[in-house]
């Protein structure tokens, strides 16, 4: 499986956006986006929900998560933390679209 970071180079560039753009529509900098795609820093959930509307892609598909793949629930931590905070997200918007 590719790392995050590669796939949202792989997005962005299907999409023919600089880094620039893409950072401006997620009002981010141009080094943060540069720094998820090096691996350097991973996009919290906030970004990762934002990232798979702008792609038009599902967050399995962001993830790079086969269907059918056997390895469905979380297993560390940070991957626990972080559907934890992608489900807060979720229920924020879900909440504010009622």
């Amino acid at each position: 499986m590719q790392m995050i970071g590669e796939r949202i180079r792989s997005f962005r560039r299907k999409q023919e956006w600089t880094q620039q753009e893409l950072a401006e529509k997620l009002q981010l900098s141009k080094s943060t986006i540069s720094n998820y795609e090096k691996g350097i820093r991973e996009p919290n959930a906030e970004t990762l929900v934002a990232l798979s509307r702008l792609f038009d892609v599902t967050l399995d598909e962001l993830f790079g998560i086969e269907r059918g793949e056997s390895r469905l629930l979380p297993q560390t931590e940070a991957e626990k933390t972080l559907v934890a905070e992608m489900l807060e997200v979720y229920r924020k918007e879900r909440k504010n679209a009622e």
